[in-house]
């Protein structure tokens, strides 16, 4: 069995969607693109700290920080590309886990969960 799993592991790190996510992955790493998600962590920690104590201008003016920051993470292309690999490379997951675990049990769900 074990055989088996590590041809299955070196199935899935040779197939192209894979190859693709960890190139996108890779683009991340670059001095702009961390100092981006650097910021909005920054952004949301002191958001979430005041939050609990103020109502106030402050506050409001962190929200909308936060927002704006938001909104160009959404709109940063290697971002988007990071997302949309990522989302590839779980369709890939999702169809090898339902072929892995076809006949094991009725009992068990393959389908992802959604809170």
């Amino acid at each position: 069995m074990y055989k088996e799993i590590d041809d299955l592991i070196k199935a899935i790190t040779e197939d192209e969607i894979f190859k693709e996510f960890c190139k996108a992955d890779q683009l991340l790493h670059d001095e702009k693109t961390l100092a981006l998600l650097s910021r909005h962590q920054i952004a949301q920690e002191d958001y979430m700290r005041l939050k609990a104590y103020q109502n106030s201008d402050v506050l409001v003016s962190l929200k909308e920080n936060l927002k704006a920051i938001n909104k160009e993470i959404s709109n940063h292309p290697q971002i988007m590309n990071y997302y949309q690999k990522y989302y590839a490379l779980n369709e890939l997951l999702e169809s090898v886990t339902k072929i892995v675990f076809a006949d094991i049990s009725d009992d068990i769900s393959l389908e992802r969960f959604v809170l």
